[in-house]
């Protein structure tokens, strides 16, 4: 059984198996959704105490972090082609909507 009161992502077995967290960022972590493949995990994960969204593969391993703006990324979504996410940039008590790369991290306005 997992411990659900440890922050971090926990992929879990449809049968009961054990949980995959492997490589997860493990500080307050805010789900975001599954990649239109299926092959990856978006979440926005306060380990740098900004909620910077971070990769993870289905398995459980191999997360990234994928930004480093020192700002606040919730609300996102994947876009139907999985190329980027789009998401809610807050900071400095401002909000506004861009779209990450998925495969670099890339913020555009």
């Amino acid at each position: 059984m997992s411990d659900y009161s440890t922050p971090g992502v926990y992929i879990e077995e449809v049968g009961g198996g054990p949980p995959a967290i492997e490589g997860a960022p493990t500080a307050v972590t805010a789900f975001l959704g599954w990649s239109p493949d299926g092959a990856m995990l978006a979440v926005a994960s306060e380990l740098t105490g900004w909620f910077e969204l971070h990769l993870v593969a289905a398995d459980g391993g191999g997360a990234r972090q994928l930004t480093a703006a020192e700002a606040d990324f919730l609300e996102a979504r994947w876009h139907p082609d999985g190329s980027r996410l789009v998401a809610t940039r807050g900071r400095a008590g401002r909000f506004d909507l861009v779209t990450v790369t998925a495969i670099d991290g890339a913020v555009s306005d």
